[in-house]
């Protein structure tokens, strides 16, 4: 399944776990805002959004938009007075050239064929434009974790399709430059291992109600620390690069 036939079975929940528990991803939040560097008077989309939370971390005097397909995003990004665009990941429908900002945070490891998206990203970007991407990467203990411990308590399960090398070469042929790479590491933080729990069922769809103890077990195998409250170990790859200044201008 892809992005949009995933989240029209779990959007509810995810976005339920996302508003209620909203600062257990903080670093997340903090870390991906810091990488779109996102300056004044600059449009920046945010693909795909999910609730918009990343807005909140954005400067005020920027330009906001997000973007999902899914309508109960698009209703919850309306709800907090985000600008919404409902459509296609795959063929977004702006004009060529007319964002500086491209973010897109834990979304892409629904999709296969990421070329495509890729390529639809560099058109819509202006010369200079950059990109960010932030998401699971092969062989990493989160990628274990989604792939393992979820898929076996989600009744849909869950099969991401993780960054690799690949995702590189694909930004290079689609024109981008300067494709940066790196690992985040950081946490995610709860007041306790009840709210972690709470928060990583819904957000994840766990609707075969895993034991306590399976959930503790799959959480020791990313890392746990009980020093001021309860966080998890987290761990994604970061993609950033740049559509080059002389790239053939657009009308």
């Amino acid at each position: 399944m892809d992005y949009s036939s995933i989240f029209e079975l779990r959007a509810a929940s995810y976005a339920e776990a996302s508003e209620r528990f909203h600062r257990v991803r903080e670093q997340e939040l903090l870390c991906f805002a810091e990488l779109l560097c996102v300056r004044p008077d600059e449009r920046v989309l945010d693909v795909p959004a999910g609730t918009g939370l990343a807005r909140d971390y954005l400067p005020s005097d920027s330009t906001y938009v997000a973007l999902d397909p899914n309508p109960e995003f698009a209703m919850r990004c309306k709800k907090h007075s985000c600008q919404i665009v409902q459509t296609s990941i795959r063929q977004a429908g702006f004009r060529t050239g007319v964002l500086d900002v491209i973010g897109s945070l834990t979304g892409l490891h629904h999709e296969a064929r990421r070329y495509e998206i890729d390529s639809e990203w560099f058109r819509m970007l202006r010369p200079g434009g950059r990109l960010v991407i932030m998401d699971v990467s092969v062989g990493t203990p989160v990628a274990e974790f989604l792939n393992e411990f979820v898929d076996q308590w989600n009744t849909a399960g869950h099969d991401g399709v993780f960054l690799d090398d690949d995702d590189v070469s694909a930004l290079k042929d689609c024109g981008f430059e300067g494709v940066d790479v790196k690992d985040r590491i950081y946490n995610w933080s709860a007041e306790s291992e009840q709210q972690m729990y709470l928060f990583m069922c819904s957000l994840f769809g766990l609707d075969m109600n895993p034991s306590v103890a399976a959930f503790s077990k799959a959480l020791q195998a990313l890392g746990v620390s009980e020093l001021n409250g309860f966080s998890v170990r987290w761990q994604l790859r970061s993609l950033c690069a740049i559509k080059p200044f002389d790239s053939v201008p657009y009308s």
